[in-house]
């Protein structure tokens, strides 16, 4: 009886450990990944509703990404609207979802996905307060669209 006991007590401690590893792994891995898009990150691309914003307006759009928090700008020094982000590395296609702390979407979550290659961030979001995710990087109405698309790339120190 008690040789069944410890291999019970065995046996639950490795499934503790072994979850609680998996959630500590997970955590290092969006801890990782928001250093990875930590950056300024010009707009280069936008699309919205399926539509291609004008280049005039994009050129005038960036982001900087730092310690876990995002700052949208269009054109002047001071931000127009700022988000707490959350990541999940793990997921496919990736998520992230940006919490607005200040701008017209105020305490709403936006949610999306995105993907980072070398100096290129894509993101494409939902729309702001809802808890439909995006399944694809298009606008373009369908199934698993999103509701804006921004492509950027990072700035270079000069």
């Amino acid at each position: 009886m008690r040789r069944l006991l410890r291999l019970i007590v065995v046996a639950l401690s490795v499934v503790l450990l072994g979850t609680s590893s998996g959630i500590s792994d997970d955590k290092e891995a969006a801890k990782k990944e928001l250093k990875a898009l930590e950056g300024n990150w010009q707009l280069v691309r936008q699309e919205g509703r399926g539509s291609l914003t004008p280049k005039a307006i994009v050129t005038n759009l960036r982001i900087v990404i730092e310690d876990g928090q995002m700052s949208w700008y269009i054109g002047n020094p001071a931000s127009n609207q700022d988000a707490d982000l959350t990541v999940d590395p793990t997921q496919n296609p990736k998520t992230i979802d940006a919490e607005i702390t200040k701008g017209s979407a105020k305490d709403k979550v936006m949610p999306g996905i995105y993907k980072l290659s070398g100096d290129t961030l894509e993101i494409c979001w939902g729309e702001p307060g809802s808890d439909k995710r995006p399944k694809k990087f298009t606008t373009k109405p369908g199934v698993g669209a999103g509701n804006q698309m921004d492509k950027y790339e990072r700035e270079k120190d000069k």
